[in-house]
């Protein structure tokens, strides 16, 4: 087959300028097909200005599913362990030590871990407490005093020494010295994800080490989009626990982010909310802004967050003018978000196709010119 040499040459550079032409549409095809939540709690103008900026990026902003009304059940249950602490303590009273004793172990083994859950670690160390003081009253002083040395882990307030007799007081007393007694035992943690929440005995952790007093304690590690774990712990010497969170299906992650918003705990968890509901709503991202006023002057917060592991990419907080809260939103987004210039907005690439088009008219014309022809064999 004989084909000629210019027709080869205007063949392939035809390929090259398709090519390079096409490279555009790719880019912004790709730029386009970007998901962010949105979480703005900012006012009106300020969330219009975060849009536009978000619109300048090509940036396709998806909402927030909406959080279900869910009940409260901490009220239902302070309310019904607030009855059972007064009918033991009425049995108290009554010269009936051994059968108060007997309700308040029966409601630490029903309700306990539900107090841990939900927090109630008053009403836990109130059962503690009248359980060690039913014992010691009845006689059983080895169990009195390990009650008294849980209930001084989760609040060391003393006795009232004219409500209860000398007995009772002395066992208290002995417990505590027991309790400052005990050196603390190291406890580490290895959980996944690496980013929950610990508390101990209602007080958070920071580090994954901790060091306990040996004792009765309540673990609770907990994480938006997972199952909590509570577990009670108890601490006689050093240990390591291992504790891995399961997923929980969307709409028990809902009602999670419910009760958090309920009680007032949210804005703590806000950017690891945004992750998981952008997830939900297939973002790739998710983009959290928040103010707070300081004196004369707003308090601005921007978070970018990549959705699949809840990492902050990036967060921008500064101080504005109430009255300037767009010029405010736009400087904190081209650092927050810089804006990359698309490929066929360069100098350089036009000068490229420039340089490839009068490269191919000259290549045209010389083979032209030359006429010169080659055998192919196949």
């Amino acid at each position: 087959m004989i084909v000629t040499l210019h027709r080869v040459v205007l063949y392939k550079l035809s390929l090259c300028a398709l090519s390079l032409c096409a490279l555009p549409g790719v880019a912004h095809a790709r730029s386009s097909s970007r998901r962010v939540l949105l979480d703005a709690q900012i006012p009106a103008q300020a969330e219009a200005a975060l849009r536009r900026e978000l619109a300048r990026r090509n940036v396709t902003v998806v909402a927030a599913p909406n959080l279900p009304r869910v009940p409260d059940h901490r009220p239902q249950l302070v309310a019904q362990i607030a009855v059972e602490l007064a009918a033991a303590r009425q049995l108290y009273y009554q010269a009936q030590p051994e059968r108060a004793a007997e309700r308040l172990e029966a409601v630490l083994k029903a309700q306990a871990p539900s107090l841990a859950r939900e927090g109630q670690f008053r009403a836990l160390h109130q059962i503690y407490l009248w359980f060690g003081i039913s014992l010691a009253k009845a006689g059983d002083n080895a169990r009195a005093i390990l009650c008294f040395i849980d209930a001084l882990i989760l609040d060391r307030s003393p006795l009232d020494a004219t409500r209860f007799p000398p007995s009772v007081l002395g066992l208290f007393s002995r417990a505590a010295r027991t309790l400052a007694q005990r050196q603390r035992q190291p406890v580490r943690l290895r959980v996944e994800p690496s980013g929950a929440d610990i508390n101990v005995d209602g007080r958070r952790q920071h580090r994954r080490t901790m060091r306990l007093t040996p004792g009765t304690h309540w673990l609770q590690v907990r994480a938006i989009g997972y199952r909590p774990v509570v577990r009670r712990l108890q601490v006689a010497g050093s240990d390591t626990l291992s504790i891995t969170l399961r997923r929980a299906p969307p709409q028990w992650t809902l009602s999670q982010l419910a009760r958090l918003k309920q009680r007032g705990e949210l804005d703590t968890h806000r950017e690891q909310a945004a992750a998981v509901l952008g997830r939900m709503r297939r973002a790739g991202e998710a983009l959290v802004a928040t103010t707070r006023p300081e004196a004369t002057r707003l308090q601005l917060s921007l978070s970018r967050v990549r959705c699949d592991d809840a990492y902050v990419l990036a967060r921008v907080n500064l101080m504005t003018d109430p009255r300037r809260q767009g010029r405010a939103i736009q400087d904190a987004m081209a650092r927050l978000w810089p804006i990359s210039t698309p490929l066929y907005r360069k100098w350089w690439f036009w000068a490229a196709v420039g340089t490839v088009v009068a490269g191919s008219v000259t290549a045209i014309a010389i083979g032209a010119q030359a006429d010169t022809r080659y055998t192919v064999v196949p």
